[in-house]
């Protein structure tokens, strides 16, 4: 019957919208000088894909791009996967930052959206995903050097050994 494919269907237009609206905010981190900006794109961070990872001159940002209203336990995922991209950074003096661009509110200055108490994020439109990173100015940024090492260090190298990441975790119960 066609009830059969509408939850899936559901998956699916979710799945277009939010690759439409990264394809959106794509052209806006291309912007960014690449010998200064390191602008990784779908990044697989504990069985996750985040669709940015961003290491330059102003620090390391892990940003993701929406067009819906966004729920507040969507803002701990967030937090959890800027806490990882630190961990796997040691030294990093900085903090990694966690964004949202909403897409359907180019002109939405950023802000730091979060309950009290509780992890948050930052949500900005696309008009205003440069001037976020230039927020954040140099003390804990990346020079051209650090920038370069994980170009180099990211490969694809085949004979590297593969850390497991189980692709099973996390899978939420569709009801």
């Amino acid at each position: 019957s066609p009830e059969q494919l509408e939850p899936l269907g559901r998956e699916l237009d979710n799945s277009r919208r939010l690759a439409a609206c990264e394809a959106m905010a794509a052209p806006v981190l291309d912007r960014l000088p690449a010998d200064r900006w390191l602008v990784e794109r779908y990044v697989l961070i504990t069985s996750h894909r985040v669709p940015f990872l961003v290491l330059g001159e102003t620090g390391v940002f892990v940003l993701w791009a929406m067009a819906g209203p966004l729920q507040w336990r969507d803002l701990s995922f967030f937090d959890e996967v800027a806490r990882y991209v630190e961990k796997a950074l040691p030294g990093y003096g900085g903090t990694v930052q966690p964004g949202v661009c909403r897409v359907s509110e180019p002109a939405l200055k950023p802000r730091w959206w979060c309950r009290p108490g509780e992890p948050g994020a930052w949500i900005m439109g696309l008009e205003w995903l440069i001037p976020w990173f230039e927020y954040f100015g140099t003390e804990n940024g990346l020079g051209v050097k650090d920038v370069e090492r994980p170009r180099e260090l990211a490969g694809p190298r085949w004979g590297r050994p593969v850390t497991d990441i189980p692709l099973s975790a996390h899978i939420p119960t569709i009801g």
